[in-house]
């Protein structure tokens, strides 16, 4: 009989290794990372898209099914103004 548990252990480790992060970073480490940030302070730095294709792209980002986007609560208000018409 195989043993479930050893065969999803192996197959895990196999398939998806480990990754080993730096979780205990130093208050120093910290800190000079905050001073770099701060000296190269990116957020000044960001313009955004400027193009009307760049908007239109980024307005998409977060898109994930679009039952809820704008485009389709107009299309069910349009639906729904019918149905109520018939």
């Amino acid at each position: 009989m195989l043993d479930i548990e050893k065969f999803l252990t192996e197959f895990n480790v196999k398939k998806y290794p480990i990754k080993k992060y730096r979780r205990n970073l130093s208050p120093e480490f910290i800190e000079a990372a905050r001073q770099r940030i701060l000296a190269s302070k990116p957020w000044e730095k960001s313009t955004g898209p400027r193009t009307l294709e760049g908007k239109a792209k980024s307005s998409q980002n977060n898109f994930k099914h679009g039952r809820r986007s704008r485009t389709m609560m107009e299309v069910n208000r349009i639906i729904a103004d019918v149905v109520k018409s018939n």
